[in-house]
């Protein structure tokens, strides 16, 4: 169960530190994000109306997110 609980934390600790940066709008509506860490981000709506956003790390490694709002409006992501 610590293994389960650590290996969770450290999961979490690289998203949790996407502090400070810019964002943009693009000519297509997308949402791009340059992090002071290296990082960047690019989200957009799909036809479905959910939000998908594509993480990239300073090294080059990609991240998918999917979220959406459900029928009493929470947001959800995976």
């Amino acid at each position: 169960m610590k293994a389960k609980t650590a290996l969770l934390i450290l999961a979490l600790v690289p998203a949790l530190s996407y502090a400070g940066g810019s964002c943009s709008k693009d000519a297509k509506g997308d949402i791009n994000c340059s992090y002071d860490d290296g990082s960047r981000s690019t989200t957009w709506r799909d036809a479905a109306g959910r939000d998908q956003t594509i993480i990239t790390d300073r090294d080059g490694n990609t991240r998918t997110m999917s979220c959406s709002t459900d029928a009493i409006g929470r947001y959800n992501c995976r």
